[in-house]
């Protein structure tokens, strides 16, 4: 789920998106957990540019600008 919502994250970013998938999966089976455990998810959010305050200081991967198609459709 991570690597669709935050396709900028890396091999580096293991460790970080380990635990965030620990705590949304936690989350997920027990919505009423702990307000620690929200405030690490947040974090972890955080330290991965998944917020939007966060999302400004990554630089995301641009799409390429070239369609293989357009080879064959122009």
């Amino acid at each position: 789920m991570f690597a669709d919502e935050m396709p900028w994250l890396g091999a580096s970013d293991r460790a970080i998106t380990e635990t965030a998938s620990r705590l949304r999966a936690r989350m997920m089976a027990d919505p009423a957990m702990g307000v620690n455990a929200l405030a690490q998810f947040r974090l972890c959010l955080s330290a991965m540019g998944g917020t939007p305050s966060d999302r400004s200081k990554v630089a995301a991967p641009e799409e390429p600008d070239d369609d293989p198609a357009d080879a064959y459709f122009n």
